[in-house]
C-alpha cells in the first residue's frame, strides 16, 4: 500500500502555469550558510556486560560540528548480579544500595560522578558526558568523530553485570513513552494533512517478569485475548501492552508499533501511549524517534503578498538549502497552492539548485512534482527550459519544457527511485540546467510517496 510522505497532494494541475510578476520588491540575498544534514533513526544495543570503556558500542554515527543528536534509551540492567545481591538500574543509573562507588583513581567509572549504571556516551577519544533515558547533545566547533556509547561502571566489574539498554539516535525528535501512563505527550502539534514517521524501541515490563516491545502481543493470542476480556485497555481490540498514539486528547486511537508512517487525518497534538489496563505494575518506557517527512513542498512558507515575487538564496526556504546562485520564489498560478519555484533567479545569476536532506527507511519511493517553464521574465523568458533531477547525487531524471509561444501548463511527474541504506540522510535535488536565462524551470507541489 503506499504511503504519502509529502504536503498537499495534487488534486489538479492548473491549466494556465507559471508567470512572474516584474513589479516585486525582492528579499535579498541570503548568507548561504548550509544547516547540518540531518541523521536517521539509529537504534543500537548497550549491554552492561561488554560496554565499557575499552569496547564501547559504536553507533555507525559520524558527529559533526553544530549537528544536533537526540539520544533516548530504555532498558533494564543489574550492575552487581551475584548470589544475593542485586543492583537493578535503568539507563539514569541508580545508587548502590549496598554503599558502593565508582572506584577510585586509577579504577574509577567513565564518568565517577555519575550514578552506576548511568549510560554515556563519548564523541571519538573525547571526554564521556552523560546520555541517561534522555540527552539533546549539540556538537561543538572541535567535537567530531564516531559516536560511542557504554556503560559507566568500574573496570574490572563489568563481569558481574546483566541486561542491556537500547536507544534511539535521530536529529529529529525523540520521545520516551513510560509504561507506567497510558498517554504522553510528544510536545509536537501536527496540522492536516502534515506526514510524518516513526521508529520505536524498548521492553518496558507489563507486569513484573514480563515484557514487551513496541509491537505488542497480538490480539488472538491467549494471553492478550485473556487480558483484555478481564479488563478494560486503553485501545480495546489494538494489540496489548503495544505502542499506541492519537491526535487530540479524545482523538482516535491507533497502532504505532515499532514502525510507522501515517499522513495526520486532522489538526492537534500528538500523543503516544503503552495499551494496557493496570499501570501500577508497570516499569520502563518505550523510545519513539518520530522522523519528519519532506517539508514545504509546495513551497508556501515564507508566505509571500498575492501577485509578487522574491528572490531567494542559501536556507531562506524553510526545509530546503538553495544551492548555485539563487532561486526566485512566485506567487500566482502555482500547481497547488499559491506559490511556486522559477530555478533561475531574476537576476541572472549562474542556474540554481533547491536541496532537502531527508532521514528515509531502505526501500523504494516515488517522488511527484509539478514541472514547468517559466515563460516570462525581464530578459525575455521565452524558450526550453531544462532540468535534472538527484537523488544521492545519482541522475534520477532529466526534464525539459518549451516556453515558445508562451505556453507554461504544469505537468506531472513522477520518477521513482531506491533507498539501500538508512544510517545517512538521503538528499532530493533540483538542478536547473538552463544557462543564462533569468527565467528557468518551474516546479511546485513535492511530495513523496512510500512504495514499501
Amino acid at each position: 500500500m503506499s504511503l504519502l510522505l509529502g504536503l498537499g497532494l495534487v488534486v489538479g494541475l492548473s491549466a494556465a502555469g507559471p508567470t512572474a510578476v516584474a513589479a516585486a520588491a525582492s528579499r535579498g540575498r541570503a548568507s548561504g550558510r548550509t544547516p547540518p544534514a540531518s541523521v536517521a533513526p539509529v537504534s543500537v544495543v548497550v549491554n552492561a556486560l561488554t560496554a565499557d570503556p575499552t569496547d564501547p558500542v559504536d553507533t555507525g554515527i559520524q558527529v559533526t560540528p553544530g549537528q544536533t543528536y537526540n539520544i533516548g534509551a530504555s532498558g533494564s540492567t543489574d550492575y552487581c548480579d551475584s548470589p544475593g545481591l542485586s543492583c537493578p538500574s535503568g539507563p539514569a543509573g541508580k545508587t548502590n544500595p549496598y554503599g558502593f562507588g565508582c572506584g577510585s583513581p586509577p579504577d574509577q567509572c567513565p564518568i565517577p560522578s555519575a550514578l552506576l549504571g548511568t549510560l554515556v556516551g563519548q564523541i571519538g577519544s573525547g571526554p564521556y558526558f552523560v546520555v541517561g533515558g534522555y540527552d539533546a547533545l549539540t556538537a561543538g566547533p572541535s567535537d567530531s568523530g564516531e559516536l560511542y556509547l557504554l556503560y559507566n561502571d568500574v573496570p574490572g566489574y563489568y563481569g558481574d553485570n546483566s541486561g542491556s539498554y537500547e536507544a534511539l539516535i535521530s536529529s529529529g525528535p525523540v520521545v520516551r513513552v513510560p509504561a507506567t501512563q497510558a498517554f504522553t505527550s510528544t510536545g509536537i502539534t501536527l496540522t492536516k494533512g502534515e506526514v510524518f514517521s516513526v521508529d520505536a524501541t524498548g521492553t518496558p515490563s507489563y507486569r513484573p517478569g514480563s515484557t514487551a516491545g513496541p509491537k505488542g502481543v497480538a490480539f488472538k493470542k491467549g494471553t492478550c485475548a485473556a487480558a483484555q476480556s478481564a479488563h478494560h485497555f486503553t485501545a480495546p481490540g489494538l494489540r496489548c501492552w503495544s505502542l499506541i498514539g492519537r491526535i487530540g486528547t479524545t482523538g482516535v486511537i491507533f497502532y504505532v508499533g515499532p514502525s510507522f508512517h501515517l499522513q495526520a487525518p486532522v489538526a492537534g497534538a500528538l500523543y503516544f501511549g503503552f495499551n494496557d489496563s493496570i499501570y501500577s505494575d508497570n516499569s520502563g518506557a518505550f523510545v519513539a524517534a518520530i522522523n519528519p517527512a519532506l517539508s514545504n513542498g509546495s513551497f508556501e512558507q515564507p508566505v509571500l503578498p498575492a501577485g509578487t515575487w522574491s528572490t531567494e538564496c542559501g536556507t531562506a526556504i524553510p526545509a530546503w538549502v538553495i544551492g548555485g546562485g539563487c532561486v526566485d520564489l512566485n506567487t500566482g498560478g502555482a500547481a497547488t497552492g499559491n506559490q511556486w519555484i522559477d530555478l533561475n533567479d531574476s537576476e541572472s545569476s549562474p542556474p540554481g539548485s533547491m536541496t532537502q536532506a531527508l532521514p528515509l527507511s531502505a526501500g523504494t519511493y516515488s517522488l511527484h512534482f509539478a514541472f514547468s517553464g517559466n515563460s516570462t521574465g525581464a530578459c525575455g523568458g521565452q524558450g526550453i527550459k531544462t532540468m535534472t533531477l538527484l537523488v544521492d547525487g545519482r541522475q534520477i531524471g532529466t526534464y525539459s519544457f518549451d516556453t515558445s509561444g508562451g505556453q507554461s501548463n504544469w505537468i506531472q511527474e513522477h520518477p521513482d527511485f531506491t533507498v539501500s541504506s538508512r544510517k545517512q540522510p538521503t538528499t532530493i535535488e533540483f538542478l536547473s540546467t538552463t544557462q543564462e536565462n533569468c527565467a528557468g524551470p518551474a516546479i511546485d507541489s513535492v511530495l513523496l510517496v512510500d512504495l514499501g
